[in-house]
């Protein structure tokens, strides 16, 4: 196993960008960044020579030396409850450089994702690749996840932002029953990014 680090010092990750539920323009180069804390990262062996090679360490301030991961899978829909398999992924990137002074590492998703959902999580691992090892059972996840939306830019958007808002003002002053059908339209042309209605 190696050595465990105090629970003051097991390590936490939250990312940055994208946000959960956040959406992203379909096939556009995007960042993922992650902010960690208490993993010294850019420790990192050879995985095809060295995997699970050698038992955690921690460097000279208590703090497991190690690195991370993201990984990207798509999944059927933001409520699927249905199980993925870890060997089915979009996208898969070690982070092998030492975070920035703020604690973030940043890695590129070149040219971005298709429309539909994904999951991406973080795998914060040893220097060997093995999981980081905390002291105790009872604890938080050393890990995140946010789910993302890729989307199709629409320059139509602000035109059906501004029927939305004028069919409100008409519909105010003549108590007409549409209201409620732009509401539900607008709402279901952004959820989807799709075009269907126009």
């Amino acid at each position: 196993m190696g050595v465990l680090p105090a629970k003051e010092k097991m390590p936490s990750s939250k990312f940055v960008f994208p946000k959960n539920g956040a959406t992203i323009g379909v096939n556009q180069t995007f960042t993922i960044q992650m902010r960690i804390k208490d993993l010294e990262t850019g420790n990192f062996v050879n995985a095809a020579q060295n995997f699970y090679a050698a038992p955690q360490q921690l460097n000279g301030q208590g703090i497991i030396r190690g690195h991370s991961h993201v990984v990207i899978q798509q999944i059927p829909a933001l409520d699927s409850t249905d199980l993925l398999n870890p060997e089915a992924f979009v996208f898969f990137k070690g982070l092998n450089s030492a975070g920035n002074s703020a604690g973030i590492l940043a890695v590129e998703v070149t040219n971005g994702l298709p429309a539909g959902v994904y999951k991406i999580s973080s795998i914060n691992t040893a220097s060997n690749h093995q999981p980081a090892l905390a002291p105790v059972a009872q604890r938080g996840s050393l890990d995140d996840t946010v789910y993302v939306r890729p989307i199709f830019a629409c320059p139509w958007n602000h035109l059906m932002w501004l029927l939305l808002v004028h069919s409100f003002q008409f519909c105010t002053l003549f108590r007409c029953a549409v209201q409620p059908a732009f509401v539900t339209m607008y709402r279901d042309y952004i959820a989807t990014g799709a075009r269907t209605m126009l």
